[in-house]
């Protein structure tokens, strides 16, 4: 009878360790199947994802990058053609001016020359010249002379009369007495060819 007894009490533990034991495996295999079922449902997070994708970060990157080093170097080109044209135009205007400049003192030097060249003919015709006695003061006439290249009068004429026959030929006497020139010798070409070759000269001496 103990022994029936026995085995029923064996046989109930058994049983509820079994039970037991098959619960917790239930239960264990119910709990790991439960996060599988969460992991592959969101299927939507993982679309969103998708949807900002580096490449259009990327691409935007790319986009960006001509609009920072491309303005820069097309406005220092301009800047760098702006100052090569100012500069050109001062080197252009600074020639103008300079060469405006010389020719005003060749031409200053040329005029100054005549005016030597002149008061030294003038200067040597009075010098000769010899006053007639008892004539009105403050006379003149105007002589036409013809000189050579060397300075030497080849031709004398009367164009203009004092209305003093007497002062006329003192006048014509004095150029006659100079003869020539020397200060031809320092006389260019072109000066004597264009002023002195030919000269009309208003008589109208000092003393």
């Amino acid at each position: 009878m103990m022994t029936s007894t026995n085995i029923l009490i064996a046989s109930f533990y058994s049983f509820l360790i079994h039970a037991g034991l098959f619960l917790g495996f239930f239960g264990y295999f119910e709990q790991t199947a439960k996060p599988n079922k969460i992991l592959s449902s969101p299927l939507s997070v993982k679309m969103l994802v998708e949807e900002v994708t580096p490449n259009t970060q990327k691409k935007n990157y790319v986009k960006m990058q001509p609009d920072i080093y491309k303005e820069p170097i097309v406005e220092s080109a301009e800047i760098i053609q702006e100052v090569v044209k100012t500069k050109s135009y001062e080197i252009f205007d600074s020639g103008i001016d300079s060469l405006l400049s010389e020719e005003k003192d060749s031409d200053n030097a040329f005029d100054e020359d005549i005016v030597r060249f002149y008061n030294a003919i003038k200067l040597k015709i009075e010098s000769a010249w010899i006053k007639p006695r008892n004539i009105p003061s403050n006379l003149s006439c105007d002589l036409k002379i013809t000189i050579n290249p060397q300075g030497r009068v080849v031709d004398l004429n009367l164009l203009k009369s004092s209305g003093n026959i007497r002062f006329d030929n003192s006048a014509m006497q004095a150029v006659r007495r100079v003869e020539t020139f020397s200060i031809f010798k320092e006389m260019e070409r072109q000066v004597y060819e264009e002023t002195f070759k030919n000269i009309i000269f208003r008589f109208n001496p000092t003393k």
